[in-house]
């Protein structure tokens, strides 16, 4: 018998545009399974604020329900050296256009990027995802990974990027956290878990000096192969 998503908590399966957790394709005559997302809703923002900025314990359960739902789909694995599935989050109001803060390619690791076959992709990607998970997730001034950017000789000489560079951007950054005394997670399900508290922090300390005050904050996840 098939699995159905649960019908009570902070994702639910949808067809319309209500504001709750769905999965769907955002254009299903294109064929791209990249559109695949989830959306978790404005809920998740109220009991953050009202516990504490605590996680509610059933979240772990519905994100590993539906990204397991994603990954059957996609044919490919969150964590997974092989064929590694990766995801995009971003924190959004429904009354406003656009996206507040997002942290791409959630997922990635040392050893996928070790792992992988296209290396200056890997890396590409990984030097972004610390980048962003260090400015939202650790609050570490995004100056402070210009500078390690273009402290790299070779970057300042203006040549173009070539696969050594973005490996020593990426151990630049790697030390950058380090210096803040913050270890990036090499367990993706971590990074996802940090990443929405991230984002939902972000949100509350616009919300505290007064510059944002719209409680219907939602949360998307993206997946990406």
């Amino acid at each position: 018998m098939e699995k159905k998503i649960p019908t009570e908590g902070f994702l639910r399966e949808s067809t319309s545009n209500e504001n709750y957790a769905y999965l769907c394709q955002s254009d299903p005559s294109s064929g791209l399974p990249s559109s695949i997302k989830i959306e978790i809703r404005s809920s998740l923002y109220h009991y953050y604020i009202s516990h504490t900025q605590s996680l509610p314990s059933s979240l772990a359960g519905e994100l590993t329900f539906l990204i397991s739902q994603i990954q059957q789909k996609l044919k490919h694995g969150f964590g997974s050296e092989e064929n590694p599935l990766l995801l995009s989050l971003s924190s959004h109001i429904p009354s406003q256009s656009g996206y507040l803060h997002t942290i791409d390619n959630l997922g990635l690791n040392e050893a996928i990027v070790a792992a992988s076959s296209s290396k200056y992709l890997s890396y590409d990607r990984y030097i972004r995802l610390l980048a962003s998970y260090g400015t939202l997730a650790f609050g570490i001034p995004p100056c402070e990974f210009a500078s390690a950017y273009w402290n790299i000789q070779r970057i300042r000489l203006g040549s173009d990027l070539s696969c050594f560079d973005l490996r020593d951007i990426k151990k630049a950054y790697v030390k950058v956290i380090q210096e803040y005394g913050k270890v990036f997670p090499q367990n993706p399900w971590n990074q996802l878990k940090g990443g929405i508290e991230a984002l939902l922090d972000s949100y509350l300390a616009l919300e505290q000096r007064g510059i944002k005050k719209d409680r219907s904050l939602e949360l998307v996840i993206r997946a990406s192969v």
